[in-house]
């Protein structure tokens, strides 16, 4: 039997959003699909079935849904939101068992969260399917996806996602398991890089001498002794992990920094010469958005990826408008310009009074007005 083949692709109906999964072959389970559409379960995204050119389609409701996918591309997904991720599969998983549905259906390749950040949606596609993954292994997949693809920059988001692998990975391991880590930053095992492997050694030799000087019972010596493997349990896997992280990284005109080579001069003469203040490239092309509401504010777009919307703790560029999403849009910056793409925003984004279809990105012009919600942004580039 040949593996369940299908595209996604996004569309937006009036002030709808939805997710459109075509299938290629495969059996459709109706009374799956029934029993999915009546009882509204919990945890699983609106679905409905139709047939086009000969193809299944499955349109899964996500108006005003943030997916996985982009808050990772975003930088906003962290740990919290994860384990959100992990309660919200668990209490899925037990529905399904309740109406008797099969496990290898749901699709966590991308999950989507409630706009209050407090549960986590997935794909069920009722459809007979070739070859069996469980959702233990989904879920190692997609950790392992986030693991290879994550910036580093909050270790206790990473640590996470490591002492989760590493959880799932235990033989008769299951996601009761994962739920019993904690988000604690002492409780979570420390990272471990290869220059690392010295220090753990000598961490072990130091405690043997400790433990010897204070007369320790055995018992407590092997206790801190595990404790201490357990804080490096497989490092080499993880230093593995991290390397396939790493990726070649060229210098561009869009730089953030750019440096600057002067003759050399004695250091008191350096200390106290008047230097001339320098733009790099960057800073000559930097855009800005104008807020034609209100206060008239300007927001330099001195960031990569900026994400607009009216939550701190979610947004770059904070706008205050309850019309707003709190991930509402993105403007990304590469190396021909800017680019304005939706987040899945409940009311939507206008480029110039069009509205912008889902995962659309529009390179932005001199002039250009974005409205978000009731606001109205004017993009320039930076006059010097």
């Amino acid at each position: 039997m040949k593996t369940l083949n299908y595209k996604v692709s996004y569309q937006r109906k009036l002030n709808e959003s939805y997710e459109v999964c075509t299938c290629d072959g495969g059996e459709l389970m109706v009374h799956e699909l029934e029993m999915i559409r009546r009882n509204n379960l919990k945890g699983l995204l609106p679905v409905e079935f139709m047939l086009a050119d000969g193809k299944g389609q499955f349109w899964f409701a996500i108006t005003g849904l943030q997916s996985l996918s982009n808050m990772q591309r975003t930088g906003k997904l962290n740990g919290e939101m994860m384990r959100v991720l992990f309660e919200s599969l668990s209490k899925t998983l037990k529905s399904l068992e309740d109406f008797l549905l099969r496990e290898e259906s749901l699709y966590i390749d991308d999950v989507y969260f409630s706009v209050d950040g407090k549960r986590a949606y997935f794909r069920y596609m009722p459809m007979e399917m070739g070859e069996v993954t469980s959702a233990k292994e989904k879920l190692m997949n997609l950790l392992d996806d986030l693991i290879k693809t994550a910036d580093y920059k909050d270790n206790v988001y990473i640590t996470y996602l490591f002492s989760a692998y590493d959880t799932l990975r235990g033989e008769n391991a299951g996601l009761n398991d994962v739920l019993n880590i904690s988000m604690n930053r002492e409780e979570l095992p420390e990272e471990v890089f290869p220059a690392e492997k010295e220090v753990v050694e000598e961490n072990e030799e130091s405690i043997d001498q400790k433990s010897e000087h204070e007369e320790l019972s055995d018992k407590v010596k092997v206790a801190v002794k595990e404790r201490l493997k357990s804080k490096f349990l497989d490092w080499r896997w993880e230093t593995k992990k991290r390397a396939r992280s790493y990726t070649k990284t060229t210098t561009t005109a869009w730089d953030d920094d750019e440096v600057f080579i002067s003759p050399t001069a004695p250091k008191e003469e350096q200390e106290h010469k008047t230097q001339m203040l320098r733009q790099t490239e960057s800073e000559r092309n930097m855009g800005v958005l104008e807020n034609l509401e209100g206060k008239k504010e300007q927001f330099a777009l001195d960031k990569k990826k900026l994400v607009l919307g009216k939550r701190k703790e979610f947004a770059d560029l904070v706008v205050d408008d309850p019309s707003v999403s709190r991930v509402h849009a993105l403007i990304e910056r590469e190396e021909d310009g800017y680019y304005l793409e939706d987040l899945n925003s409940l009311n939507g984004t206008f480029l110039n009074g069009m509205p912008l279809e889902l995962r659309e990105k529009v390179r932005l012009k001199e002039r250009d007005e974005i409205k978000i919600g009731h606001s109205r942004l004017v993009f320039r580039r930076e006059a010097y």
